[in-house]
């Protein structure tokens, strides 16, 4: 498989060359865009032409800065690639309950979503509630990564009901964030759903050891599971 990496993407005529002569041979593309990135000409020539014969897209934006990113994941989403690995990473970005609302409605269109990370992205509970009610679109989940946001029990609760929709996954992060005892027993008494779950991280939260050892006596026998974060918070470290 012939693997193209394009950092800090720009506007090029040659690079529209490029693509428009060797898209039809690409099986996997991996994007890193920049802040300053936009959607370019060769982009868009590369996901209209090879579409159909891409088997992986890895998409990560560091730190955007406005709603670029989120804006092009939405717009991505709502094209059609059937044989698609689909894999998203928004870092440090602004989606907020209106952008994910808007989002959670395009995975609607995506089943062919693999990882799904929205570390640092405003996420609150509403946006987390949206979220949920996606994941019965995206039943190929393998990664999904909510850490560093303003998520509480409403949020978590809400997607511990709906996890059983993604049986495939494999690592599920919610570090940093605001869930207590309440949403974190609920989510292991859901784990069940979650055979193939190999990493889980849920420290930094206010979680507190009665939560714990309640969390530990009513959670499941995961066989897969090697990696389990339960560490204080980086913002109050004696908080757990």
């Amino acid at each position: 498989f012939i693997i193209m990496c394009l950092f800090c993407l720009r506007e090029s005529q040659s690079m529209y060359a490029v693509a428009k002569v060797l898209s039809p041979v690409f099986h996997s593309v991996n994007l890193n865009l920049s802040a300053s990135c936009r959607l370019s000409a060769a982009l868009k020539n590369l996901l209209q032409v090879a579409g159909n014969d891409v088997r992986q897209l890895k998409l990560c934006f560091q730190k955007p800065g406005d709603d670029a990113a989120a804006n092009y994941v939405t717009s991505l989403l709502s094209r059609s690639f059937p044989r698609l690995q689909l894999d998203v990473r928004l870092f440090d970005c602004h989606v907020r309950a209106d952008r994910m609302g808007i989002l959670a409605v395009r995975l609607r269109s995506a089943p062919c979503l693999r990882t799904l990370y929205l570390e640092g992205t405003h996420l609150d509970d509403e946006a987390a509630e949206a979220l949920a009610h996606a994941l019965f679109y995206v039943p190929h989940l393998e990664e999904l990564e909510l850490s560093d946001n303003q998520i509480g029990d409403p949020g978590l609760t809400a997607i511990s009901k709906e996890i059983h929709h993604v049986p495939n996954l494999t690592f599920f992060g919610i570090n940093d964030n605001d869930v207590g005892d309440a949403s974190i027993v609920a989510m292991a008494t859901k784990l069940k759903h979650l055979p193939d779950l190999r990493e889980l991280r849920i420290g930094g939260n206010t979680v507190t050891a009665p939560g714990l050892r309640t969390f530990f006596a009513v959670i499941p026998n995961m066989r897969n599971l090697d990696t389990l974060d339960v560490s204080s918070s980086s913002k109050d470290p004696a908080r757990m």
